[in-house]
């Protein structure tokens, strides 16, 4: 079972490993002709983007990751929904941070906040980029999900108990770990290469919680809480 942390441009590790006749099946990262295991990163992409559009955003920005295949799909599917609704996608709302590097979304977002007409909401392409990016937001002086929203990718056990809980994308991962061992088990059983390689892709899951509320919501929200208080000062 093999991760690979290169584009499929930069190594030739896994065909290798594929030629010899070893049992192999990738995880997380495509090679094309290979076995493989992981989430439908077209349909994350889309699904995180479309459900901020449907909860009113219209400047949604996209915190990439590197090049590899999980962030190309995302991108495309964050294109992809822009596209559908009639949006434009522009250059300088796609930053590029680090799938696992908090400090590296921090840094991103903070790159966006500086770009006018400023985004109002971001689409991060996984949930440590998004945990940076909230932080840095907050820090800043903005309400998340009122001035702007924020969703990510991974659904980390941990998203639920952030200041703001952060709405993810889940990619099934237990389920990818069985598929990955079931399919391994089944070359090892056969003990041939000689098998059409199989691509596995799972269907995202789209966990909605308060950093993508929407705009519409927060601010009539917002409106009831004045207008509460306004009562209770007239009482």
């Amino acid at each position: 079972i093999l991760a690979p942390a290169q584009h499929p441009q930069s190594s030739n590790a896994p065909y290798g490993l594929a030629i010899s006749g070893i049992p192999l099946v990738l995880v997380d990262r495509f090679f094309p002709g290979t076995n493989f295991v992981g989430a439908n990163d077209v349909k994350i992409g889309y699904l995180a983007t479309k459900h901020l559009i449907e909860q009113g955003y219209r400047r949604i920005a996209h915190l990439r990751g590197p090049n590899v295949s999980t962030a190309q799909g995302r991108l495309k599917g964050y294109i992809k929904a822009l596209r559908e609704s009639g949006f434009e996608t522009r250059t300088e709302y796609i930053v590029e941070a680090q799938f696992h590097d908090e400090s590296s979304g921090s840094k991103a977002v903070k790159k966006l906040l500086n770009i006018r007409p400023r985004p109002d909401a971001v689409f991060a392409a996984s949930d440590p980029i998004a945990i940076g990016a909230l932080e840095a937001l907050i820090e800043s002086g903005y309400r998340v999900p009122e001035d702007i929203g924020l969703i990510g990718v991974g659904n980390h056990r941990y998203g639920r108990y952030l200041r703001v809980a952060l709405s993810t994308v889940d990619q099934h991962l237990i389920e990818i770990g069985q598929q990955v061992a079931g399919l391994l088990l089944g070359l090892i059983e056969k003990r041939t290469s000689k098998i059409k390689p199989r691509v596995i892709l799972l269907d995202p899951k789209l966990v909605a919680r308060e950093s993508s509320g929407g705009r519409a919501r927060a601010i009539a929200s917002r409106r009831h809480s004045k207008s509460a208080g306004a009562s209770l000062r007239g009482v």
